[in-house]
Formats: structure tokens, C-alpha cells, sequence
């Protein structure tokens, strides 16, 4: 289980770089949906708003990180 969540800090990070390439608007909504739309891919039952926050941030902080 561990593993899937794994994919999912790797596939929504690249979302988010494929977005901001083409200079899309990423906003909290469609970001969600597509979440849940990785997680039904990969097979996680559990994904709730805390675990989604968890990944935003960590993704939000490292953003950060690459663009300073």
C-alpha cells in the first residue's frame, strides 16, 4: 500500500509540472479531481482531505524550493 501512495507523490508533482509548462492555472478544484483520478488508477481505496493537504503541501514547498 505504502507503494501506491508512493506513486501518487510522484504523478501529481508531474501533473503540476505539465500544467505550469503550458502556463494552465492550477487551482485547489481540478488539482482534487485529478488526485482522485490518480489514486482510482493506481488503486488506493483510502484518499481523504487530510492526506490530499499533506500532498499539496508537500508539493507547494517543493515548487518553492525549485523555483527560488
Amino acid at each position: 500500500k505504502q507503494e501506491k501512495f508512493g506513486d501518487i507523490t510522484v504523478l501529481l508533482p508531474n501533473y503540476f509540472k505539465d500544467m505550469r509548462s503550458k502556463n494552465i492555472h492550477i487551482s485547489r478544484t481540478p488539482t482534487k479531481e485529478k488526485a482522485l483520478e490518480i489514486v482510482a488508477q493506481i488503486g488506493i481505496s483510502v484518499f481523504n482531505e487530510s492526506i490530499f493537504s499533506v500532498l499539496l503541501f508537500d508539493i507547494h514547498f517543493s515548487f518553492n524550493l525549485l523555483f527560488v
